[in-house]
């Protein structure tokens, strides 16, 4: 990406699976915070944005900071819904006016719900897709905010790898939240089954194409019924 090219970059969330294990509306569960898990999701994102632009917009305000440090600013656009199993129950869940797209193939697995997403990227000529899960309960706001901040070399001075993929990184491996590149989604298109993007993140790891955001709150994320009930009682 050339120096100073605003980077486009679209956060989506990937909420398409059926549940399977849960015995019900997984994403429709409540949290110790009274919002429903889907809701907690969206508004952790959407705060981790409103925080990162207000870091971004403090920067260029400044004129005491080093221009020599790529600030390119990255645009973030609106957070995108991907639905599939219980769309019907879980779209009038939705903030008013924000986006959703919907998988018709989601019982095929998380690959086709990736496989939405990285469409509706390219649609909107996206640099950069950021993929998270709705499950991911324990990800706040400000871990959003520092992986855009580590995606775009925001607070590394010369940062050398400012521009590759970008992931969360938790149990000794890469995995989602991350954000990936447009060189990236052809790769992302071909995944099959139930597969997620770990491969991919494996791979760009083992090339050294790939930054790393330890977070190990990722890890956690919801299946079943135990999981929650556990989660809540240590939350």
């Amino acid at each position: 990406m050339p120096l100073n090219k605003p980077i486009r970059l679209v956060p989506v969330i990937l909420a398409a699976g059926g549940s399977r294990r849960f015995n019900g509306v997984k994403l429709m569960s409540r949290l110790n915070n009274g919002k429903l898990l889907l809701e907690h999701s969206i508004q952790q994102l959407q705060l981790g944005c409103e925080q990162f632009q207000a870091q971004q917009d403090g920067v260029h305000s400044n004129a005491s900071v080093n221009h020599s440090v790529d600030i390119s600013r990255l645009e973030l656009s609106p957070v995108t819904v991907i639905l599939g199993g219980h769309h019907e129950c879980l779209a009038p869940l939705l903030p008013s006016g924000m986006a959703y797209r919907l998988n018709p193939d989601w019982h095929q697995g998380l690959s086709s719900s990736i496989r939405v997403a990285v469409k509706h990227a390219a649609e909107l000529d996206a640099d950069a897709l950021l993929l998270t899960l709705a499950d991911q309960v324990a990800l706040e706001s400000h871990d959003y905010a520092a992986l855009f901040a580590l995606f775009c070399g925001r607070f590394s001075q010369g940062a050398p790898h400012s521009g590759q993929t970008t992931a969360a990184f938790y149990r000794q491996t890469p995995g989602v939240p991350a954000i990936f590149l447009a060189d990236d989604f052809s790769a992302l298109s071909q995944l099959n089954a139930d597969k997620g993007a770990k491969a991919i993140l494996v791979e760009r790891h083992n090339r050294q194409q790939l930054q790393l955001l330890p977070l190990e709150q990722a890890a956690i994320d919801i299946d079943t019924q135990t999981e929650l009930s556990l989660w809540l009682a240590d939350a």
